[in-house]
């Protein structure tokens, strides 16, 4: 089948797709073609600018019509809010903390409570384990590390997750899967929506700090939202829209980039600061007290 066709099947799909924003996503047609059951629907197409491309089994393309002209940013009628579709079906190895007892994740426990020589310097408050669904896996591909799963906002549907080790410094003599510290479900789009992106619409005067990894949000937990990376021109979009004023909170190290990001917003009209932290330092390191009365102060502050 040749490019064009391939395209063309892509297309004539569309309707059936899940969109959020510019993306959709829909079950692959090559992998099932092969005999692969696609209920992740690994096949990503970007309607404004027509690509597409299967994170799966890599097939790749552009829709032709995007060519001429026509507008996909509307088609399909589904989206991943749907309460009823889970994007990524969670894996039977992954088990809960909020009540979990078992042996098996007491590693898992230990690390989050702050507990033993390789454990968070920052204990996450058992609250939390419930309020954010941690899970835990003890073997398989995604073993030894804690699940963060990541929502919709306001919906149960998960459209990904944050697998973190749970040993906070890593094995010098670790290889292959165990010496990445993250890692992350195949073709999930980080750049779709914040973790923890319910604040942003939380009614509230409050600053919402805008931080880089799911952890950093978990000793500010309804006034903080990460980007798990750098920030998308989504997630931008979506600060820049937001009620709530924002400051930008990065790690120490990343300074310069949370106040450029911080200009960005107030050239754009937002209510935002930016608060620089020492070196080497993440925003749960700090006194949470300090830190939200210096993030009011920052959002009419000079840069």
């Amino acid at each position: 089948m040749s490019g064009f066709e391939n395209s063309a099947r892509v297309e004539s799909s569309l309707d059936s797709a899940l969109h959020t924003g510019d993306k959709a996503r829909m079950s692959c047609p090559f992998c099932e073609d092969a005999g692969h059951r696609d209920r992740k629907r690994s096949l990503s197409v970007s309607t404004s600018s027509g690509f597409w491309r299967c994170f799966r089994c890599d097939m790749k393309g552009k829709i032709g019509s995007l060519d001429r002209g026509e507008d996909y940013s509307e088609r399909g009628s589904r989206s991943v809010a749907d309460p009823e579709e889970e994007v990524y079906d969670k894996p039977h190895e992954f088990y809960p903390l909020a009540h979990d007892r078992s042996e098996a994740l007491r590693q898992a426990r230990r690390y989050l409570l702050g507990k033993g020589k390789r454990a968070r310097p920052v204990p996450v408050p058992r609250e939390i384990w419930e309020a954010a669904d941690l899970h835990a896996c003890a073997d398989g591909f995604w073993q030894n590390r804690i699940i963060v799963p990541l929502y919709a906002p306001g919906k149960r549907a998960w459209l990904g997750w944050i697998a973190r080790l749970w040993f906070h410094e890593i094995d010098p003599s670790a290889e292959g899967l165990a010496a990445l510290k993250y890692l992350y479900p195949r073709g999930m789009d980080k750049g779709e929506m914040f973790y923890n992106q319910r604040v942003l619409d939380l009614d509230t005067e409050d600053p919402v700090l805008v931080v880089e990894g799911a952890f950093d949000c978990f000793s500010f937990w309804n006034d903080a939202c990460a980007m798990l990376g750098d920030c998308s021109h989504q997630q931008m979009q979506t600060l820049i829209k937001s009620d709530r004023p924002v400051c930008v909170v990065l790690d120490g190290d990343a300074h310069q980039k949370g106040w450029t990001m911080a200009a960005r917003l107030r050239f754009e009209g937002q209510h935002a600061g930016h608060v620089r932290l020492p070196p080497r330092v993440d925003p749960d390191e700090v006194d949470k007290g300090w830190l939200l009365e210096e993030a009011r102060r920052s959002i009419s502050a000079p840069l």
